[in-house]
């Protein structure tokens, strides 16, 4: 994502929380053919994705500076 890349992963854990509809597309998981099909639509649809948008999102939420200033945060509290 930090790359402006749309992304396909499956609804389990906590992805659905890290991935919206602007990030890429979310599967259920097990179901070979909706992933198949997303990743086709993907590739297919990518300049649809707006790549700027899904990197600035996901170094505004996911970089080093980011995690690392948070889990300080977290081991001086």
């Amino acid at each position: 994502m930090t790359s402006g890349l749309p992304v396909v992963a499956t609804r389990v854990g906590g992805i659905p929380e890290m991935i919206s509809e602007r990030d890429g597309i979310l599967v259920p998981p097990d179901d070979p053919a909706v992933l198949a099909e997303a990743l086709d639509q993907v590739l297919a649809n990518r300049i649809s994705f707006d790549s700027d948008d899904i990197a600035s999102r996901a170094r505004a939420r996911y970089s080093l500076d980011v995690v690392g200033h948070s889990c300080t945060r977290c081991m001086t509290s």
